[in-house]
């Protein structure tokens, strides 16, 4: 569990991670409140900044609004179709669940994993998941046992599951800790 404060960008770190491990060849699973759009946005951006360091690089915002993109030169539009071309070879094992709204409970999401990998007979994908999106209760004996949850999740899966929290979880106990 990756906790820390609001805005100290846990959720970019983790779309990262996730994207190394993705175009590492491993199957990724990623619960999300971002859209694909706004992730692969965030992606391109960081592959233009890559390559063409800090004034050649295009802003996630700017790719969201796709109006840079009608106007790029000749080097400009090098540089993004070397950047989206990168970012789809790192996200070919890459699946994104975006249910705006919806929070899944742990069995659910083991369901899940298990309908669509291992009953194919492939392996569990990493799975990253955003806390909001996982249905658990303000209860401390639940907010305690959630570590353990996961981690049992994990071992059951065989494959790691991580999640970021915003939340205060101060009353969670060092033992409980993962």
């Amino acid at each position: 569990i990756l906790c820390g404060p609001d805005e100290m960008y846990k959720n970019t770190l983790l779309e990262q991670i996730a994207t190394n491990i993705s175009g590492s060849g491993r199957e990724v699973l990623f619960i999300t409140n971002s859209t694909r759009k706004v992730i692969a946005a965030k992606a391109i951006s960081r592959q233009s900044y890559l390559q063409a360091g800090e004034d050649g690089a295009f802003t996630a915002a700017e790719l969201q609004t796709e109006k840079i993109i009608k106007h790029l030169n000749c080097a400009q539009e090098c540089i993004y179709q070397d950047s989206c071309r990168i970012v789809s070879t790192q996200w070919a094992r890459l699946s994104f669940l975006y249910n705006k709204g919806k929070s899944w409970a742990v069995s659910e999401l083991e369901e899940y994993v298990q309908r669509e990998w291992l009953d194919c007979d492939y392996q569990s994908p990493v799975i990253f998941v955003d806390h909001q999106l996982m249905a658990f209760t303000d209860d401390i004996e639940n907010a305690r046992q959630f570590p353990l949850t996961l981690k049992s999740l994990s071992a059951r899966l065989q494959t790691p599951v991580i999640m970021i929290s915003s939340q205060d979880i101060q009353n969670i106990s060092s033992a409980d800790k993962i």
